[in-house]
């Protein structure tokens, strides 16, 4: 369900990962939404991506933090109570090959999906839309001057069910079949069918395999993509660095679950705020946070 992001996270407070934060960190691979958008963070890893998937040499200018992204409502939004704000990784790109998507090259989309719980052709055209709103700058007046907007689907499973590991979606022209471009491609590919019927598709059967095998790298052909993959599975800095983004989810999670049950007991007993956050022994250092987080709601 989509819902508003929280309030800013208490004052002074830095919490330590837990056991199970830890445990959940070390099981985790590039397919997990946190683990990813820890590697996304380096344009190489980004560059390999996407020159793997589009086939065509990518040059990464600059990747755009999550944070930074606007829903079409203007808040950000995240899809569930364990899932990174939408959408996913954004990086401005330059396509150094003649290709339909503009000179000017791209805005890419990079996105993960491990579960398959959603409708995700609405996911990535929701996700489009704020992407496309977020960097089409402000003043633009030509609709032609509206960035491209490319979106990567990574899967661990075949989202269109048709046996295939890689897919391009078009818009076309029913009954002629002709492609209209309306600034926007898609492309999906899933680590749930090997492809290996050229080297184009092999490569990406490759690269699905680091980011599904725990086991696997490969540093001869995705040097960035392994080097950035062990750094988070197997030194300790960065183990605690994925540990801390799942800690902070849980603890979201579990303030969420407090800020319903706060809600609940002021609705049905005719409580205060304040009584309701007695009733809960909710500590004093927490109170502000919890009541704006009310407020919001």
């Amino acid at each position: 369900m989509l819902a508003e992001l929280e309030a800013p996270a208490q004052e002074g407070t830095v919490r330590e990962p837990s056991p199970e934060a830890i445990a959940q960190a070390r099981e985790m691979n590039p397919i997990d939404d946190i683990f990813f958008n820890k590697m996304g963070e380096s344009p190489e890893v980004c560059e390999e991506i996407i020159s793997t998937v589009l086939q065509m040499p990518v040059k990464v200018i600059k990747v755009v933090p999550q944070n930074m992204i606007a829903s079409l409502q203007g808040r950000g939004v995240r899809l569930d109570a364990l899932a990174d704000t939408l959408p996913g990784i954004q990086v401005e790109a330059e396509l150094l090959e003649d290709c339909p998507l503009g000179e000017k090259g791209a805005k890419v989309n990079i996105e993960v999906q491990k579960n398959d719980n959603d409708d995700h052709q609405k996911r990535v055209f929701f996700n489009a839309a704020a992407v496309t709103l977020n960097v089409t700058p402000k003043g633009t007046k030509k609709f032609r001057d509206v960035p491209d907007v490319v979106v990567i689907f990574l899967s661990k499973f075949d989202a269109f069910k048709k046996g295939r590991m890689f897919y391009e979606v078009q818009r076309t022209i029913k009954d002629l079949g002709d492609v209209v471009y309306n600034g926007m491609r898609e492309y999906y590919v899933n680590a749930a069918i090997k492809d290996r019927s050229t080297a184009e598709m092999s490569d990406i059967a490759d690269l699905m395999e680091i980011f599904v095998d725990s086991d696997r790298y490969d540093y001869e052909k995705f040097p960035k993509t392994s080097e950035r993959k062990n750094q988070f599975k197997n030194t300790e800095e960065g183990v605690k660095t994925v540990s801390d983004g799942i800690q902070n989810l849980l603890d979201k999670k579990e303030q969420e679950t407090t800020v319903v049950h706060l809600m609940d007991i002021m609705k049905n007993l005719k409580l205060t705020i304040d009584q309701a956050m007695d009733a809960l022994s909710i500590p004093q250092s927490q109170r502000s946070t919890y009541a704006g987080l009310i407020k919001n709601s």
